[in-house]
């Protein structure tokens, strides 16, 4: 089985790109030789996504992956057969056996910078590149702490600080043994011994708290140990003085070994890796924080540790043969206690390998209650389910927790800007989603791409008895490419005051996804203010059914974004290819869309829908169509042949053959 990791950075927006990498990952995870990750940097929803996006992502994975350092997400990316970086500006460096950049367009990464960012970046990059360092030696280069589902920012509880969970976090901690590989001269007895040490460092400290702004009296908890099965599989004989564990500290549970055993037989589900050998019910009261220490556990676990518990020895541990002497006699009744082995009737032995270093796992899961935000804030909704919130207490000094709390602060741009385009040499491959990008990678990158039109599902939308709407769908935001939701508003309401007859039972409706960020809740709310008292609906996160109903309904579709600016100096600002036309034409809107960008690969003007290269023809077009001024039934027609050219099963059949490519090179070993 082959595994592939697929990065969207911005997966919670559930827009147009996230849709291009989550067909990735629904179409590679139908196949049974495939194990697929969807990679992100907070914890979302994903049968959410799957919902807003109409995809079957069952099979697929959630892996919360934040940038903390190159390190890092070399140690993340090398564990894939194939990693696919399908996040917008994006300078992630990928260490995967075969790496591919899917490059939505060649975007200059300091696109956003106003002169604040730009000081910032030239006055403090160096320091705050430092500062990460040293917390990676704190944290031990972010090593042996792996959150694997249930946290929403992840970044956050790495550098110390608390963040929710969503009602299930799963978090793997992992710790080396190191050994003394001295033998000591035959005594008496004629016994030799082996000493070695045990992890010193290893420690589990959770702190659980009910913060007052979530609003709620009391929280039920159950946190739970379990240590991976392959390592020790008897682990009831390494805790043999079980009563000895439950009177440290206030535990009072200690989990039957063979509890979970039946409880679930998905093979993909990590617990069944592990064995549980503790579990607390707790009640956490509103404002309260508890912490929990496992330490001592683990220590017990160590204190009953023998050699042969060992079997799953770390990558870096290496094997030696003990020198021969000549008076080898036959090896017989071997028995193994904490610090020695002991012999019967033996001299010393190469036939015993040397361990330097094996690697325990433990795994810790907190279960809580979850309570249902709904908040508004300026139009947004908050429709997370939180749990407790959960932060890392394990011990180090007041001054390392102190960097790790200034680094939470650090904005993230200062360490992910990168100083030049170095981090595509770490990529096998280009994809570009359209002529134009490919043209614009080629000019700004000097690079070779293949092209990979984005997937629409056409087969989902059809026309239905159209109503007067003039609809636009796209995301909103205030930023470089923005989709012009506020200019097409304005332009709307000139025209609705010019010809009032004519669009008396005409409406805008514009629609999109929103992140909750101050910049872009702001630009709702101006849009929804110039539209005060006209015909004009603002919809935001709308579900997947309802945006299909939209469009099969709406007699004229408009994009725009890209309106206004220089293609030459800045080409990034507008639509790189244009999901959300082709989604229209396969619902047999009337598209009247921007002379630029991707929009002229979709459309031919006259035959299949419109091009505009001004407002005042934009509203020349659209008052023709009202009009009847052209032939409708011939553009839909034409309209509904052309949206089949992007079906999302031309777009499988060309990913699998990039993939299979790919695994040919790996095959053959010429990554």
């Amino acid at each position: 089985m082959y595994k592939i990791g697929v990065y969207d950075r911005y997966l919670s927006t559930a827009g147009g790109g996230e849709r291009y990498s989550c067909k990735i990952a629904e179409i590679l995870s139908k196949d049974k030789k495939y194990k697929v990750d969807l990679l992100t940097d907070l914890h979302t929803d994903l049968d959410l996504v799957s919902k807003r996006l109409n995809l079957d992502l069952k099979n697929v994975n959630l892996k919360i992956f934040p940038f903390l350092s190159d390190d890092y997400s070399k140690r993340i990316t090398q564990n894939y057969d194939i990693f696919i970086n399908a996040t917008y500006l994006s300078s992630l460096p990928a260490a995967a056996k075969r790496n591919i950049y899917l490059c939505y367009f060649p975007t200059p990464f300091d696109v956003d910078f106003k002169i604040v960012h730009k000081l910032l970046l030239a006055f403090f990059r160096i320091p705050a590149t430092k500062l990460f360092k040293l917390a990676e030696k704190i944290n031990n280069d972010f090593a042996n702490i792996e959150v694997l589902e249930g946290v929403y920012d992840v970044k956050r509880f790495m550098l110390r600080r608390g963040s929710f969970t969503s009602g299930k976090a799963l978090i793997l901690y992992k710790y080396l043994y190191k050994y003394n590989n001295t033998y000591n001269k035959y005594n008496k007895n004629n016994k030799y011994n082996k000493k070695y040490s045990k992890f010193s460092d290893a420690s589990i400290i959770i702190g659980l708290k009910n913060p007052k702004s979530l609003g709620v009296n009391q929280i039920k908890c159950k946190i739970s140990l379990y240590k991976e099965i392959n390592l020790n599989k008897e682990i009831k004989k390494n805790i043999e003085n079980i009563e000895d564990i439950k009177n440290i500290g206030n535990i009072k549970d200690i989990g039957n070994i063979e509890e979970d055993k039946n409880k679930k037989n998905n093979k993909n589900n990590i617990i069944d890796r592990f064995q549980l050998i503790f579990s607390q019910d707790l009640i956490v009261h509103k404002g309260q924080k508890q912490i929990i220490d496992l330490s001592k556990i683990l220590s017990q676990i160590n204190k009953n540790l023998t050699i042969s518990n060992i079997v799953n020895i770390s990558d870096d541990a290496k094997t030696k043969d003990i020198k021969k002497t000549k008076d080898i006699t036959k090896t017989e009744d071997v028995t193994k206690t904490e610090g020695d082995i002991k012999t019967k009737g033996a001299a010393e032995t190469k036939d015993s390998a040397k361990i330097d270093k094996a690697q325990s796992n433990f795994l810790v899961t907190v279960e809580s209650d979850v309570f249902s935000v709904n908040k508004e804030k300026k139009g947004q909704v908050d429709s997370r389910k939180l749990g407790i919130v959960i932060y890392n207490e394990q011990k180090i000094s007041f001054f390392k927790k102190l960097i790790l709390k200034v680094l939470g602060f650090i904005p993230l741009f200062l360490i992910t800007y990168p100083k030049n385009l170095n981090f595509l040499q770490t990529y096998h491959k280009i994809i570009s989603i359209s002529e134009y990008s490919y043209y614009w990678i080629k000019k700004l990158w000097k690079k070779e791409s293949d092209i990979l039109y984005p997937p629409v599902e056409v087969e989902s939308f059809e026309p239905s008895k159209k109503e007067n709407i003039i609809l636009s769908v796209g995301r909103f935001f205030p930023e470089h490419h923005n989709k012009k939701q506020l200019e097409m508003a304005q332009v709307f309401i000139e025209m609705y005051k010019e010809n009032a007859e004519l669009l008396k039972d005409y409406k805008l409706i514009l629609a999109g996804g929103v992140e909750n960020k101050k910049e872009h809740l702001e630009y709702i709310e101006k849009i929804k203010k110039v539209c005060d008292g006209y015909p004009v609906d603002v919809l935001t996160n709308i579900k997947w059914n309802d945006l299909k109903e939209l469009f099969s309904k709406s007699f004229i579709f408009w994009h725009a974004a890209g309106m206004g600016e220089d293609e030459n100096k800045s080409p990034e600002k507008f639509e790189h290819f244009g999901i959300t036309t082709v989604e229209a034409m396969a619902s047999g809107c009337i598209c009247i869309v921007i002379n630029k960008g991707g929009q002229p690969e979709i459309i031919q003007n006259g035959i299949n829908g419109f091009l505009f290269d001004s407002w005042e023809q934009l509203k020349k077009i659209t008052l023709d169509v009202c009009l009847g001024k052209v032939d409708v039934k011939m553009i839909t027609e034409n309209a509904l042949l052309r949206a089949k050219d992007f079906s999302s099963e031309n777009f499988k059949s060309k990913l699998i053959n990039i993939i299979e490519s790919e695994l040919e090179r790996i095959k053959s070993k010429k990554h």
